[in-house]
C-alpha cells in the first residue's frame, strides 16, 4: 500500500516559495551557476547533513548515513524563442498551444 503524505501550512507556503524561485531563475545550459546556488540554500536552510557545489557544478546533498538513495535532476532549461515566433512544423499546434500555456504561467508566479 502506498503511503501519501501531504505538505501543508507553512511548509507548504515555504515549498510553493522556492518552486516559485527556481522557475524564476534563469537556468540555460552553461549557465546554472544561479540556480544551483538557490539549490543548495534551500538545502542548507532544510538541515541538509551535507550540501555543496562540487567543480563541475553539480548540487549535492546527503541527509544521514543509512542505504544510499540517489536523485539526479537537470537543473538547466533549454532556451527557446518567443512562443509568437515559432512557426508550426515541426511543431503541431497542441503543443505550441502547451508551450504557450506554460510560458504565461511562468510568467504569472
Amino acid at each position: 500500500m502506498i503511503e501519501h503524505r501531504f505538505v501543508t501550512g507553512k511548509d507548504a507556503q515555504e515549498l510553493l516559495h522556492f518552486y516559485r524561485s527556481a522557475v524564476r531563475t534563469r537556468s540555460y545550459s552553461d549557465e546554472e551557476g544561479d540556480i544551483a546556488r538557490l539549490i543548495l540554500e534551500e538545502m542548507q536552510r532544510l538541515g541538509f547533513d551535507e550540501a555543496y557545489i562540487d567543480r563541475v557544478g553539480n548540487v549535492v546533498g546527503r541527509v544521514g548515513s543509512g542505504k544510499k538513495v540517489i536523485h539526479d535532476y537537470h537543473m538547466d532549461t533549454v532556451r527557446v524563442n518567443d512562443p509568437e515566433d515559432w512557426a508550426v512544423p515541426p511543431f503541431s499546434a497542441d503543443i505550441i498551444d502547451a508551450c504557450k500555456f506554460y510560458v504565461n504561467l511562468i510568467k504569472t508566479l
